[in-house]
């Protein structure tokens, strides 16, 4: 059923998810010929890794990485499949090339700043959009994303704490070879990258979604309503066991005024259960300009 689903979204806007994947994975692959190899700024992943081998090496980063993505790309063909390989394939195919193409004209970046640390956050936000592109499109460049991808398959653990070892360890090998100071700039720039990308994926989060129980959901919705002038959604629920109905208010706010509305509820109800969650998208319905949409 989840396969199904994820085919039905993949196959929607097929031309624009790859022409968003391609101007992602040349901006990826500029930033790394122009800043990163020269700065030797093991930042996480394979791209890092093959700077870390090539100083020991001597053996050029772009052939580490492309060899290595390819030894790579064979193992998770036999251990996950050609589904879950097929989009690092096509991503790892974009970012090689516009490795290739962007190499002659590294040189010609020239960014003029003072602070090297304002250059390592400027560049590493650009890059940031580059991969936002690229995963938004729903591809990635493989390299350490399927490193990640076999040992999640291998030991049932969760993606984000692999990404995070892993990551470690690269970021641990810069800093034996280049020094502290290299892996400080490094841990900024993986930082930087995360945050852009995350931003440019996911959007904003100026909204909370909030569901609210309690035994005074009366009041509550007429303080929702009128003094915050919201509107809110009633949910019927009851508990595990199958009794004790009781209606859930379920409502879209700014984040700046979450703390007014939970303060406002537990003064209503001190018993009052507020769950909220971080809400990026919004679509349809009417709007309300207090929402900003």
């Amino acid at each position: 059923m989840v396969d199904k689903a994820i085919e039905a979204v993949t196959k929607k806007h097929r031309l624009k998810r790859v022409l968003f994947m391609v101007v992602g994975a040349f901006i990826m692959g500029y930033c790394y010929n122009a800043f990163i190899l020269p700065n030797h700024l093991v930042y996480g992943g394979l791209s890092g890794f093959a700077i870390f081998l090539e100083a020991i090496t001597g053996i050029k980063a772009t052939l580490i990485l492309n060899v290595g993505t390819y030894a790579l790309l064979v193992v998770s063909l036999l251990v996950v499949g050609w589904k879950r390989t097929s989009y690092g394939l096509i991503g790892f195919f974009a970012y090689t090339m516009a490795i290739n193409i962007t190499a002659p004209f590294a040189d010609s970046f020239h960014l003029t700043c003072d602070s090297f640390l304002l250059k390592v956050i400027l560049v590493a936000g650009f890059e940031g959009i580059g991969m936002g592109l690229v995963y938004k499109a729903g591809f990635n460049t493989a390299g350490s994303d399927t490193i990640i991808d076999i040992f999640s398959h291998f030991f049932k653990k969760p993606i984000t704490n692999i990404s995070t070892i892993i990551n470690g360890i690269i970021i641990a090998c810069g800093f034996s070879q280049f020094g502290l100071s290299s892996s400080v700039y490094a841990f900024i720039y993986l930082l930087t990258i995360n945050l852009v990308a995350d931003y440019v994926l996911l959007g904003n989060r100026q909204h909370r979604l909030c569901f609210i129980s309690g035994h005074h959901l009366k009041d509550m919705e007429e303080y929702i309503a009128k003094d915050m002038n919201m509107g809110y959604t009633l949910i019927n629920s009851t508990n595990g066991i199958g009794f004790l109905n009781r209606p859930i208010i379920m409502v879209v706010l700014p984040s700046d005024r979450f703390g007014i509305l939970k303060n406002k509820i537990r003064s209503i109800d001190k018993h009052a259960h507020i769950i909220a969650a971080e809400c990026y998208t919004i679509e349809g319905g009417k709007t309300n300009h207090l929402l900003r949409v």
